[in-house]
């Protein structure tokens, strides 16, 4: 109210986007909550919202009901004293898969590691090798650290977002 008017000023809300500008990171996500939105050509709405973007997970290369192949440059693995793990962030649907292969020589033609094939989601899914037809390892074998190689992954019905090599 103005001083020495008898009329109320008339408070019009104002629209706010985003009151809270921290991301909760966890394992799989990070998330926001925000309030407030409007559509467009209509009127400010109010609620209550939560945003989720899946961690690495802005693109992906994603295979249909054919099967993709992705096939990445040269790489150099890491030289690690303990063991030399690789995870995917990759999401398949049911009747998917996800396969990985490790290969060199030029033309990628030499199998040098294969993994149990993955059905499922996750973001930092530890890649299992076959050390033989029985056994399966996390780790690569030792003779491979520090060696030039290419990653295969073969994918049905699915969506790789990220890999990466570590020293576990």
């Amino acid at each position: 109210m103005k001083s020495g008017s008898s009329t109320p000023t008339p408070v019009r809300p104002t629209l706010r986007r985003d009151r809270r500008r921290d991301l909760t990171a966890r394992r799989d996500c990070a998330a926001a909550g925000y309030t407030g939105w409007q559509e467009p050509g209509g009127r400010p709405k109010s609620g209550v919202q939560l945003l989720t973007l899946r961690r690495h997970g802005f693109v992906s290369y994603r295979a249909g009901d054919e099967v993709g192949v992705f096939l990445s440059k040269p790489l150099r693995l890491p030289a690690c004293a303990g063991g030399l793990l690789l995870t995917l962030n990759v999401e398949t649907s049911v009747d998917g898969y996800a396969a990985v292969e490790l290969r060199e020589g030029l033309n990628a033609s030499a199998v040098v590691a294969t993994a149990r094939r993955f059905v499922g989601n996750d973001v930092a899914l530890p890649v299992e090798w076959q050390s033989n037809a029985t056994a399966s390892s996390a780790a690569l074998p030792s003779a491979l650290h520090g060696r030039v190689v290419r990653l295969r992954i073969e994918l049905l019905l699915a969506d790789l977002y990220a890999f990466q090599f570590d020293c576990g």
